[in-house]
């Protein structure tokens, strides 16, 4: 009897032991199981780093490809490529967009749709004021004032937030669909749906994508849960935004507004000139980033727009027949235009539906002028006796005119 109890109690002892082992060593074999979370304190096993090198470039490329897209295509993300931005329909060409290097680049600044004081056709354009940019009649040179507020075109200005939220979208798509997990034969991984967010500061963009990774090791079955990554590029997304909603308000408010002379430490900014039909592709390149070893553009298409003659203060003179008509003759204040777009302008001086004089207007201040050598006859006259004089400003697309009948000496 004495015996079968010294049993009992040596088995008892043995599996009292054996549970206090089991609890002892149980949070090491669940640490074995599950591993923390990438981008915590505590290190990844060793194996586990390549898969989150991996993932880690398959971000960074993701995040590039939008950019550039995102650059390319003035701030847009179509359906197509995996974001939000309804696609354009290839009538839509020469109205919302225009292809430019195999990129639908949307149009920021558009044709005026008028607004106060605002005329949107010519002969009447820009302003309902006949003496823009004077005052008024007496056509003082200090009255001057060019900036009209919506009479030059309008824009279509960048939205920060959807701009934002079509960039994630891409990031998040284009990781789902190009970060192949199946190159690591060690691992049996499983992956759930990314999500991105992105945080612009002054200085850099960061990006943070939530993307969980399972991996079970096929040897040893020790577990490897991943789930937050963040890279970041030394660029300001929102500085851009600001920067290109910047551009395009001064743009369309003042005709004398160079915008390929504007200063910018982040950007350079150029004029593609002519990229359907009068239709201008404005540039902006940022030399802080590279994609591909490529600086990072920004492109927006410009819609062309009629330049503006400045009035005209003809003269009440009468014309003398047999003698030349100089333009002295016809016009008190000289003959000038403005164009939004900086485009070459040529006025004419027009009698009879002949040119009589011209001058070109450069974009860099200078003109060319070819006087007149015009001897008026009874052919310059119509079936009142009078002279039409038409001065005109076009920039081959777009006229803008003034005119006056003359009277006739006998």
């Amino acid at each position: 009897m004495r015996a079968q109890v010294t049993v009992f109690i040596i088995l008892g002892l043995v599996v009292l032991l054996l549970a206090i082992a089991f609890f002892l060593f149980l949070p090491s074999l669940k640490q074995q199981q599950t591993k923390l979370q990438a981008g915590q304190a505590q290190a990844l096993p060793k194996e586990v780093e390549p898969v989150v090198t991996f993932v880690e470039a398959c971000i960074d490329a993701a995040a590039k490809e939008g950019l550039r897209l995102l650059g390319g295509q003035g701030g847009y993300l179509y359906e197509a490529q995996g974001s939000l931005k309804l696609d354009y329909a290839a009538s839509q060409e020469g109205k919302f967009y225009l292809n430019y290097r195999q990129l639908q680049v949307p149009y920021r600044i558009q044709k005026s749709i008028g607004g106060p004081g605002c005329a949107i056709d010519p002969p009447s354009y820009p302003s309902i004021n006949a003496f823009y940019p004077y005052a008024d009649a007496s056509a003082n040179p200090a009255s001057k004032q060019y900036e009209k507020s919506g009479c030059f075109g309008r824009r279509v200005p960048l939205d920060v937030e959807k701009a934002r939220l079509q960039l994630e979208e891409f990031i998040s798509s284009h990781l789902e669909e190009n970060c192949k997990l199946d190159s690591f034969p060690l691992f049996s991984i499983t992956a759930g749906a990314p999500t991105t967010t992105i945080v612009s500061t002054p200085s850099r963009t960061a990006y943070t994508v939530s993307y969980p990774i399972e991996l079970v090791n096929k040897n040893t079955q020790a577990r490897a849960q991943l789930s937050n990554y963040t890279i970041t590029h030394p660029f300001s997304l929102n500085h851009l935004y600001d920067f290109v909603n910047t551009l395009t308000s001064s743009d369309v408010s003042d005709p004398r507004f160079d915008i390929a002379g504007t200063d910018d430490p982040g950007f350079g900014v150029s004029v593609i000139t002519d990229q359907y039909s009068k239709d201008d592709v404005v540039s902006l390149v940022s030399p802080q980033l590279k994609i591909d070893g490529q600086p990072f553009v920004f492109a927006f298409a410009r819609r062309n727009r009629p330049p503006a003659l400045e009035y005209v203060d003809f003269t009440s003179s009468q014309l003398t027949r047999g003698v030349v008509v100089n333009v002295g003759d016809l016009v008190l204040n000289g003959l000038a235009a403005v164009d939004p777009d900086e485009d070459i302008i040529n006025i004419t001086v027009n009698l009879a539906q002949e040119v009589i004089a011209y001058s070109a207007l450069f974009p860099n201040g200078t003109r060319e002028d070819v006087p007149s050598t015009h001897i008026l006859s009874d052919l310059d006259l119509d079936a009142s006796g009078q002279a039409a004089v038409v001065v005109a400003a076009t920039d081959k697309q777009f006229t803008d005119t003034q005119a006056k009948q003359f009277g006739v000496q006998p």
